[in-house]
């Protein structure tokens, strides 16, 4: 609930975000299947390859919990990762 505003007002996500498809699910909204690689935890940020039909594994928070991959807590964090999957 609290990266939602982060990433909203960050210029550097901004300034990729047109070279993705970003979407928000809400807790009761995730779908069980596949999208817990790593755990259940929240929040989570995945990159998915459209192209090949799955989570870009190799795209994770750098320099964060091990345990935790794809948690992010400052938007630096995303913009990173974004830039890595574009």
């Amino acid at each position: 609930k609290r990266l939602g505003p982060v990433v909203a007002a960050s210029a550097a996500i901004k300034k990729q975000a047109d070279q993705f498809v970003m979407i928000n699910v809400l807790d009761d909204e995730e779908p069980k299947a596949g999208w817990s690689p790593d755990g259940g935890y929240i929040p989570r940020i995945f990159f998915y390859d459209g192209k090949h039909g799955e989570i870009m594994a190799d795209v994770v928070c750098e320099n964060c919990n091990p345990k935790y991959k794809y948690f992010y807590s400052t938007d630096a964090q995303v913009a990173a990762s974004m830039e890595r999957a574009a």
